[in-house]
């Protein structure tokens, strides 16, 4: 669909496997150069395939490391165009005991890592053409719930920072926006929908889950020209999650 794509250089963080993996897939169905960087190594990839990714094995918290396999790319003249920081880690736990480790697991990888990776690639992209930084919030940035505070807290100073970055960089070419998925089965999610599938569909204004596809669908749309005038937002991809108080109920 976007034929912009094809071509550019396309950055995926957490694509090991869930949403990561998609949106790598639909990127590279649409022509584009993609680099996977994650912790765990990338078994989907095909034979025949291999020509069109390649994969980082890295912890996004190790900027170091990321910093020099971004130095060899401008050593070789390669531009960075596209970078999806789609990483983050869900945490759960009671605010009254939650542990000083257990925020800094959560606030380390959802918002000081992955700052630290839109720095140093809005750094290279920086009077490019067509470049774009797009990050993985979630609905729970606007729609904190009980026991997974830390995590939405997190979220939300993503979004914040988000719009601060897309004003401070948008003299420098480079659009910032991010996208908060809905309820959407990955094996992330698998478990909770074992035991609460039909609960967790009442809340949702279209009655049934989200798909990979869907939320990648976003996410090319943000990275195309197609948004070329679209920076500083976070598009909901939730079909439409409690945005009223009984979904069931709108009649």
């Amino acid at each position: 669909m976007y034929t912009d794509l094809s071509g550019k250089r396309v950055v995926v963080t957490g694509a090991s496997g869930g949403l990561g993996k998609r949106i790598a897939q639909r990127f590279s169905a649409a022509g584009s150069k993609v680099t996977i960087i994650g912790r765990s190594q990338v078994t989907w990839i095909a034979d025949s395939d291999q020509d069109n990714y390649r994969s980082v094995q890295c912890d996004i918290q190790n900027i170091e490391e990321i910093e020099r396999v971004l130095g060899e790319w401008e050593e070789a003249g390669e531009i960075c165009q596209v970078l999806v920081n789609n990483a983050g880690v869900l945490t759960e736990g009671a605010l009254l005991d939650y542990s000083e480790k257990a925020w800094d697991a959560t606030f380390n990888v959802n918002l000081k890592a992955t700052f630290r990776m839109c720095q140093l690639f809005a750094k290279h992209m920086r009077g490019k053409q067509d470049c774009s930084i797009i990050n993985a919030a979630s609905y729970a940035a606007t729609l904190p719930a009980a026991f997974s505070g830390v995590y939405a807290a997190s979220k939300a100073a993503l979004v914040s920072l988000t719009r601060t970055m897309a004003a401070e960089w948008a003299p420098y070419g480079i659009r910032v926006n991010a996208y908060s998925p809905g309820v959407v089965r990955t094996p992330m999610t698998e478990p909770k929908l074992k035991l609460h599938e039909s609960q967790m569909l009442e809340a949702i204004s279209l009655g049934r889950l989200g798909t990979p596809d869907e939320v990648a669908n976003v996410v090319l749309f943000l990275a195309s020209s197609a948004s070329a005038y679209v920076t500083g937002t976070n598009i909901d991809v939730s079909g439409g999650k409690l945005i009223i108080q009984n979904p069931g109920a709108a009649w």
